[in-house]
């Protein structure tokens, strides 16, 4: 009698939750990461961005990523992330490595580049205006990230060593740092789903962050991409477990919280430091 009494409300309150749940969308990203120069320019830790891919990959974002990457693999890297843009629900692109800029654009060396001049530039090395005006395409979900050692040498009448100022078009974060800095920034909040980037950057001075860049703004979204089981829960199902808690077979528990969410909490932090602090305890 008591599932009669209650199941109505419990699946109705179950269905509405349910509707509220964001639904799947891609997330993509390219990740490239530079360190061994054919010229001898090498970047300390360039590739360490890499070592973040399979956290994202985990996160459920799609990623196209290069390490030492040539001309040809750089443009053919892009070439897919473009293609890819249409159905993105948000967008990442990481690069780390050595950068030339003029006044006016900077651009990603390839590790074959030989380009020294303003006018062979463009023939070999990959601008970043081009990967901004795909960002741009999604305001409020497109971030960019950059990772260079810092230096800033004239390099003739016309260039520099490292990125110059770029600037941001409106919905677009921009992010820097050294290559360790932004493998970790990669890692521990651009691939967890709800961490706040601009809390990491703030109390992190070795990232520069400006553009869009609101409290608590995060890359991904709690859904099922970061569900271990790698779905989103259906309606039925919330309102299955609804159904049992009202049940007399349920009469001995309480106290207990049943979470219907395809294993999110398992890997959430605020579980991990419970789940420890629990072993610590019993230990």
């Amino acid at each position: 009698m008591r599932a009669k009494r209650h199941a109505g409300w419990l699946l109705g309150t179950a269905i509405g939750l349910f509707a509220a749940m964001p639904g799947l969308a891609a997330d993509i990203a390219l990740v490239l990461g530079n360190r061994d120069y054919e010229r001898g320019q090498d970047l300390s830790s360039g590739d360490a961005v890499l070592s973040a891919v399979s956290r994202l990959e985990r996160a459920g974002v799609d990623v196209i990523s290069a390490r030492d990457a040539d001309q040809d693999r750089i443009f053919r890297a892009t070439g897919q992330f473009e293609q890819m843009t249409g159905n993105a629900d948000g967008l990442l692109v990481v690069l780390s490595g050595r950068f030339v800029s003029s006044d006016f654009e900077t651009w990603f060396l390839p590790t074959d580049s030989e380009a020294e001049t303003l006018s062979t530039l463009p023939r070999e090395a990959l601008p970043l205006s081009s990967l901004m005006a795909m960002l741009a395409e999604l305001p409020r979900r497109a971030i960019l990230v950059l990772a260079h050692d810092g230096t800033r040498d004239r390099m003739g009448r016309y260039l520099s060593s490292g990125p110059g100022e770029i600037e941001a078009p409106q919905g677009v974060t921009v992010i820097s740092g050294s290559p360790d800095k932004v493998s970790s920034l990669l890692r521990d909040t651009l691939a967890v789903p709800g961490a706040s980037i601009t809390a990491r950057v703030r109390s992190d001075n070795g990232l520069r962050a400006y553009g869009f860049l609101p409290e608590d703004h995060s890359f991904l979204s709690f859904d099922g991409r970061a569900a271990p089981l790698r779905r989103n829960i259906e309606a039925d199902e919330v309102g299955r477990a609804a159904l049992l808690f009202a049940s007399d077979y349920t009469s001995a528990i309480t106290g207990e919280v049943l979470h219907v969410d395809a294993g999110v909490h398992v890997e959430s932090p605020v579980f991990s430091a419970r789940t420890k602090a629990k072993t610590e305890e019993s230990g």
